[in-house]
């Protein structure tokens, strides 16, 4: 019988970057949709000027691109699932939603002020599972 590897914060990090990747896919694929409903919308009556559609093409281009990337990304997590016949998947997909909710709840709510120190001490609060500490944290932090 083989030991469980104990979870670090180096595996919590690379989890977090693959999630926060497909979080940008969710937010990425629902920024262009809008974006192109608007552009149709608009392309009947004056639309965007020249130098603006320019931009709204290369825009829609990265997008689709960045999209692409995550699939790419996605693969890896596929893959990575494949141990536990899968059942880890929808747990991905799952937290990669959760996290871009809380990145556009936490874009709207810290605006307010003192706010950004309450979420933080609310986030805190919980005993989660004691990988993340203040030394794992000092790098993300403005000097």
């Amino acid at each position: 019988m083989s030991e469980k590897k104990k979870v670090t914060f180096d595996d919590v990090e690379v989890n977090v970057l693959f999630m926060m990747s497909l979080a940008m896919d969710i937010i990425l694929r629902d920024v262009d949709r809008k974006m192109q409903i608007q552009a149709y919308r608009e392309g009947g009556r004056g639309g965007f000027r020249h130098d603006k559609k320019l931009l709204f093409h290369r825009f829609t281009d990265s997008v689709k691109a960045a999209c692409i990337y995550a699939e790419r990304l996605g693969d890896d997590v596929i893959i990575s699932t494949e141990k536990s016949n899968y059942k880890d998947l929808n747990i991905w997909q799952d937290e990669a939603n959760e996290l871009a909710r809380l990145i556009l709840l936490y874009a709207d709510k810290s605006s307010e002020e003192g706010a950004t120190e309450s979420i933080f001490g609310y986030l805190n609060s919980f005993k989660g599972a004691g990988i993340i500490n203040k030394e794992n944290l000092k790098p993300f932090y403005l000097k």
